[in-house]
């Protein structure tokens, strides 16, 4: 007997609802359909009606009554938005447990049409358009105050006020160019940026929090549970989102103020004295605390921020037992041993006070984080008593302005991107490609990766079971197939990502495939909700080195003319790294000194190595390989983990698609689960659909079959011409693979294509490379060719045909570009100009980098004599006729450099603005314009000329002095090829100098290498067709 039980939540009865005699309820099975490759329908789901009888009537509330109105919500009464439970039971045998749904009402043919829908649909159901922020119930519990030791502990522990959980928020080391400075960086030895107190204040971070809590929480939102093996893994746990990740900072909660009183009357005051006032009550009548910042134990007022605040106080006072013929008192607003605010008040004897002393700020005084605000009273009243009434006796914080969010409590929820729950756990489900399965129980799903799923059950031996009298028919896996599979993050609005997408054209980590099967159309595509992130080293100030190679961290800042600005993206997937060292030198965060700092990459484990898992759908961009802890391996993307071994089932050559009919029973449905195997003949197989299957009249049922294949070890693409299998990446770049039987090859054209690699051959021995790179002609790593001699002049071949040496070789059939993007290349501290400044740059070319202003680069015909124009804003404040040194923001250096082999102009605009003085007037100007040309020649650096073109000044002010000399300390570069520029004041005269510099560069040290070229009788160079210069035997 069929039976379909309902009802409206756990909380309420069960009703059976009244079937039709010999009535059909047809229903699907469908699972991993390859092709809806990026979707997790419901495995169930049937469509069928109900006839209209007074149990279906009652329970469906009469819906086909048009004219009757359904009252207010309620969730004991049936409403058609809203999930309903179903049983739907074959002998008391369970068949499919999930949701019913209300289709449409026919009142001429009086049936209720119904569907069901199981497991995933039951879930993305009841999510509807739910936000994520939606299903976290207790706000206040995640919130956080904003502090250095907060940032610090969440490293370790557990941060926020309602104690959720270790390890739920973690606040790490992370660049959005918040900073005065623009960016994160740090010379060793130099109390600048990171070594700089407050460089960077907590409000410049943003918090991030474990993907496993908010999936397990939207999940316990909607009344489900999870099953999953990989959920335990730290390949899943270590996962964190970012949130707060808009362009202008954290959203916080606002502070409510306090007002403490008295618990007790102050009695026994000597004659004179001096005490804290002991407020010690914020509970009673008309007293409050509800940001918990008064401490009755200290009587203090704990600051959480930076902040301009008004307070108040009164104090009542009972003198009739006075003793002095004048008593006094007076009443102080301190911290530690600053005054903020103070008032005295006098008493005659025989007087009797009936009003109490009040006294109100008259305007904000300026509190920083930290300091504890007490109402110190000196007095002689003695005989007089404090009386404890907390309408009258009172201290108060009135009002507030910060001037920091740095303290203020964060409003953690308020952070989270605005978003989905569906959209959320659909990208993890795609993302991993997961199961999304009920098991034992509707209401407890299955999550695992299909790969570590599919064909791990029980086989079932069906061979008896086939209807041998219907159509047996074996397809192609050509409708399965799609001709495009594309998946990524899509393109951020962090500079990592624009880059990457204007350099090559592709998303960050993008993994892509296009089928040789001549038949297969369409395009699968991901659904992403996160953004790829970059990581870098922590650079020097002027861009050009790393001092502390163990400090990394991604770059989540903009772009705009080449400054670095805070911008909205997208929210970070990553993954948690623990904390890490320093190195030689500790760093602040806000004004706390730490050695260790909290971490977070694309990468499951540090150092990186052939078993390391990524965020990246693959991972195409070495970054911050000059660190310890990353290295120069090739981590494992998204694709090839999760998605490779699906993929080959289907795009194998051996791949079949199976349709037949097969007597499938009701038991058989009851044992059946996705996971089982199908033996049938002598072939396994999987279960793609059975569709039509109806419990009421088990007959033959069409199932869709696919043939399950044993494909030994993976390739990352699916292809057919390639028969070998790649088993390392190696930290040279190169690769290793093996054949069928485990025995080391020599890779294929095909198979190194399909991998998204290079191919090079020097002889006879092909090499396959991951890590393709071209060498420049000072020797270092570049991202072009090398104009002069290329790399040797062996061959590098592709898909697209052979090329000279130390050409960069196109994408293949994988659409990936080859990575040879080095991000240690980085984005000077002002603005820029010109499209390959980042890759015409200082690491590549020799040429300076732009530390505050634009730059451009260009190159000449010939590719002798590279240029660049840029321009920096200096500044600094002299005082007497001693010379100083003019810097960015005031820095104490000025770090222009003189390139090896480099001619500079350099136009210098100087102008001076007195602001104090004795014998002065405040706003007189200097002015002085001079031009400097400098060569560095072998490391000797001469000045060439030096021209003043004007100097002007003010009545009565005498010339300053402007210059321009090789530096004294080196920033990171050597000594012989620093500049500072220094101006001389007048004495006793507080000027605030800026300085605009112009300078145009000109680098010979590409002409230095081909001095002994031939020439043409026209004097040009010889030339060979690979772009070799030809010289004499002699060079």
């Amino acid at each position: 007997m069929i039976q379909l039980q309902v009802r409206n939540g756990e909380l309420y009865d069960w009703y059976d609802l009244e079937l039709s005699e010999g009535a059909a309820i047809p229903l699907t099975y469908s699972f991993a359909d390859p092709e809806k490759l990026m979707s997790r329908e419901a495995p169930y789901s049937g469509t069928f009606l109900l006839p209209f009888s007074n149990i279906n009537n009652d329970f469906f509330e009469n819906y086909f009554m048009i004219d009757l109105s359904q009252g207010s919500w309620s969730s004991d009464v049936f409403r058609p938005e809203n999930p309903v439970q179903c049983t739907l039971l074959n002998d008391g045998v369970s068949l499919i447990e999930g949701v019913l749904q209300l289709l449409s009402v026919s009142k001429t043919g009086q049936t209720y049409e119904c569907a069901i829908s199981g497991g995933a649909g039951d879930l993305f159901t009841q999510m509807g358009n739910t936000k994520l922020k939606d299903v976290f119930s207790n706000t206040p519990d995640y919130r956080y105050d904003n502090t250095p030791a907060n940032v610090i502990a969440s490293w370790t522990g557990d941060i926020t006020d309602g104690n959720v959980g270790n390890g739920v928020i973690r606040i790490p080391l992370v660049d959005k160019a918040l900073s005065q400075g623009g960016r994160l960086y740090g010379d060793n030895g130099v109390d600048e940026g990171l070594y700089a107190s407050n460089y960077l204040p907590p409000a410049h971070l943003i918090p991030f929090m474990q993907i496993d809590y908010i999936f397990r929480q939207i999940l316990n939102n909607f009344g489900f549970s999870l099953q999953s093996t990989f959920m335990a893994t730290t390949v899943w746990t270590n996962l964190y989102m970012s949130l707060g990740n808009g362009a202008n900072g954290l959203k916080t909660f606002p502070y409510y103020g306090f007002k403490a009183g008295l618990s007790s009357d102050i009695t026994a005051i000597a004659g004179a004295d001096t005490f804290v006032l002991p407020f010690n009550d914020t509970s009673g009548v008309s007293l409050y605390d509800p940001d918990n910042r008064f401490d009755e134990t200290s009587f203090s007022f704990i600051v959480p921020s930076n902040m301009l605040a008004v307070f108040d106080f009164s104090v009542e006072i009972d003198n009739s037992a006075q003793v002095d013929t004048w008593a006094a008192f007076n009443i102080e607003v301190t911290s530690a041993d600053t005054v903020l605010a103070s008032m005295g008040w006098a008493m005659e004897q025989g007087t009797i006070l009936t009003q109490p002393f009040s006294y109100t700020m008259p305007q904000a005084v300026s509190i920083e984080y930290g300091m504890e605000i007490q109402l110190v009273v000196t007095t002689i009243m003695e005989g007089c008593i404090i009386k404890k009434n907390p309408l009258t006796t009172f201290f108060r914080w009135l009002s507030y302005e910060s001037t920091t969010i740095s303290g203020e409590p964060v409003d953690t929820i308020a952070n989270m991107p605005d978003i989905t729950c569906a959209a959320f756990v659909k990208d993890l489900v795609q993302r991993y490609n997961l199961t999304l399965l009920p098991s034992t129980s509707p209401q407890q799903l299955i999550l695992e990766p299909l790969s570590d799923y599919i064909a791990t059950g029980d086989v079932l031996d069906w061979s008896e079971k086939l209807d041998h009298s219907q159509p047996f028919i074996v397809k192609p896996a050509t409708d399965l197939r799609s001709k495009d599979i594309t998946f990524n993050d899509g393109v951020d609005a962090d500079w990592p990502n624009q880059y990457q997408f204007k350099e090559y054209g592709t998303p960050l980590g993008q993994y892509a495939f296009r089928s040789n099967d001549t038949y297969a159309v369409g395009t699968h595509q991901n659904s992403s909700i996160f953004g790829a992130v970059a990581i870098q080293q922590l650079p020097t100030a002027d861009w050009n080195s790393v001092d502390a190679n163990t400090i990394i961290y991604p770059r989540l800042f903009g772009e705009s003319n080449g400054a670095q600005i805070p911008v909205a993206h997208k929210p970070k997937i990553v993954y948690w790294n623990g904390t890490q060292t320093t190195g030689g030198q500790s760093i602040y965060i806000g004004n706390t000194l730490t050695a260790v700092y909290g971490c977070v990459t694309p990468f499951h484990t540090l150092p990186i190595t052939d078993s390391t898992q990524s965020t990246y759908w693959r991972h195409t961009l070495k970054q911050a390989s000059g660190s310890p802890l990353i290295g120069q391996q090739y981590a494992l993307g998204l694709a090839k983990t999760y998605w490779s071994e699906y993929l080959q089932q289907i795009y194998s050559e051996d791949a079949r698609l199976v349709l037949c009919q097969i007597a499938i029973t009701p038991a058989d449905m009851n044992l059946l689960t996705f996971d089982d195997r199908i033996f049938i003949d002598g072939i396994y197989y999987r279960v793609i659909e059975i569709s039509g299957y109806n419990p009421v009249n088990p007959k033959p049922t069409s199932v869709k079959l696919m043939k399950l294949i044993d494909i030994g070890p993976r390739s990352l693409f699916p292809t057919d011409n390639c028969e070998l299998n790649l088993v390392s990446t190696n930290v040279d770049g190169t690769t290793n693979w093996i054949d069928a039987v485990g025995t080391s090859q020599n890779p294929t054209l095909e198979c190194c294509e399909a991998a998204g690699f290079t191919l090079s051959q020097v002889g006879i021995i092909p090499t396959c490379w991951w890590d393709w790179l071209s060498e420049g002609e000072g020797g270092d790593v570049t991202d072009g060719y090398d104009p002069i001699g290329g790399n040797g002049g062996d061959a590098v071949i592709s898909a697209h045909g052979a090329h000279g040496g130390g050409v960069r070789v196109p994408r293949g059939v994988s659409g990936i570009p080859p990575r040879g993007f080095n991000p240690q290349v980085p984005i000077p501290v002002g603005a820029q100009q010109g499209t390959h400044l980042l890759r015409q740059s200082s690491k590549n070319f020799d040429m300076a980098w732009s530390q505050n202003g634009t730059a451009a680069y260009t190159q000449n015909k010939s590719h002798i004599g590279m240029s660049s124009s840029m321009r920096f804003q200096l500044q600094c404040v002299t005082s007497s006729t001693s010379s100083v040194t003019a810097g960015v923001s005031g820095k104490s250096t000025s770090d222009l450099y003189i390139p090896l082999n480099s001619t500079a102009h350099f136009k210098i605009n100087a102008l001076g603005v007195i602001y104090a003085g004795d014998t002065v007037t405040v706003g007189d100007t200097y002015f002085v314009s001079q031009s400097v040309v400098i060569k560095n020649i072998d490391g000797v650096i001469s000045t060439v000329a030096t021209t003043t073109d004007e100097s002007s000044r003010d009545a009565g002010l005498s010339a300053p002095t402007v210059s321009i000399a090789v530096a004294a300390v080196s920033k990171g570069i050597s000594t012989d090829s620093a500049l500072d520029l220094k101006v001389t004041g007048e004495t006793g005269i507080n000027t605030s100098w800026v300085m605009d510099v112009d300078v145009t560069y000109i680098n010979i040290s590409g002409a230095r290498l081909v001095s002994n070229a031939l020439v043409t009788e026209a004097n040009d160079f010889f030339i060979l067709e690979n772009k070799t210069i030809l010289v004499t035997e002699a060079a």
